[in-house]
C-alpha cells in the first residue's frame, strides 16, 4: 500500500470505488471480461472510451488497463492529450501502428481529453478505427470529462463506452478506512468530497498524517 492516501494507485478491481451499473469497479470488472475476450481472439484490437467528471477513476482505470491488465511497458504506449491531435498526428498513429515493442502483447494509444480533438481529426480517427481489425494488438483508449450525449455518435459508436457515475459517501468512506481510523473524519470527507475520489483522498492525506503515533 502506498505511504499516503493521495499516492494510492490502483492495481486491482477491488481496488476501484464505484460498484453500481456505472461505477468504477463495476467498469474494471468488464474491462477484465474484455480484454480476456480479446485475448482469446488472437490479442483481437480494441477501442475504449472511458467518460464522466474529473476525479472518478477515468485515469486510474486507463493505467490500471494499459499495464496491469495489458502487461504494456512505457515504449509501447503512446500518450496524447486532445487539445494536440490533428489531422496529421492522427496519420501519425495510423503510420505507427505496425512497429511493436518486442516485450509486449499489445500497442497502446492514450488520447486524454478525447473530446477536444479537432473535427477533422476525428474523422482521421474514424478511418483508424474502422481499420483495426487489420492490426491485432492494437489498443486505442480515449478517455474524457465529456459527457457521451456531447460526442458525435458516428465517432462514440466506434468504442466500447464507459460512462462513469460518481460514487456514493458510504463507498469512499470504504476506501478510506484503509488508512484512517477515525470515524467522524472518514465521513466528513467523504461527503465534502461530493463523489470526488481524488479530492477525498487528498483531504485524507492530512488526517492520515495526524493518525501516525
Amino acid at each position: 500500500m502506498n505511504n499516503t492516501p493521495s499516492k494510492f494507485i490502483p492495481t486491482a478491481v477491488s481496488d476501484f470505488v464505484g460498484h453500481g451499473d456505472f461505477g468504477a469497479a463495476t467498469a474494471a470488472r468488464s474491462i477484465e471480461a474484455l480484454v480476456a475476450q480479446s485475448r482469446a481472439n488472437k490479442n483481437a484490437s480494441m477501442a475504449i472510451l472511458i467518460n464522466g467528471r474529473p476525479g472518478i477513476g477515468k485515469s486510474a482505470l486507463a493505467r490500471w488497463l494499459l499495464y496491469d491488465v495489458l502487461g504494456c511497458s512505457k515504449f509501447s504506449i503512446t500518450k496524447y492529450n486532445g487539445t494536440r491531435v490533428n489531422l496529421e498526428r492522427v496519420e501519425d498513429m495510423a503510420a505507427g501502428l505496425p512497429y511493436r515493442d518486442l516485450y509486449a502483447d499489445y500497442k497502446a494509444i492514450w488520447i486524454e481529453e478525447c473530446d477536444l480533438v479537432t473535427r477533422p481529426a476525428q474523422g482521421g480517427l474514424l478511418t483508424l478505427l474502422d481499420d483495426l481489425n487489420e492490426t491485432p494488438g492494437t489498443v486505442i483508449l480515449c478517455t474524457s470529462n465529456c459527457a457521451l450525449k456531447d460526442f458525435e455518435p458516428r465517432f462514440s459508436s466506434r468504442f466500447t463506452v464507459f460512462e462513469l457515475q460518481p460514487p456514493s459517501s458510504d463507498e469512499i468512506e470504504t476506501l478510506l478506512r484503509r488508512w484512517l481510523t477515525t470515524e467522524g473524519a472518514i465521513k466528513q470527507i467523504a461527503q465534502f468530497a461530493c463523489g470526488n475520489v481524488r479530492t477525498a483522498l487528498k483531504d485524507a492525506d492530512l488526517q492520515f498524517a495526524a493518525e501516525q503515533p
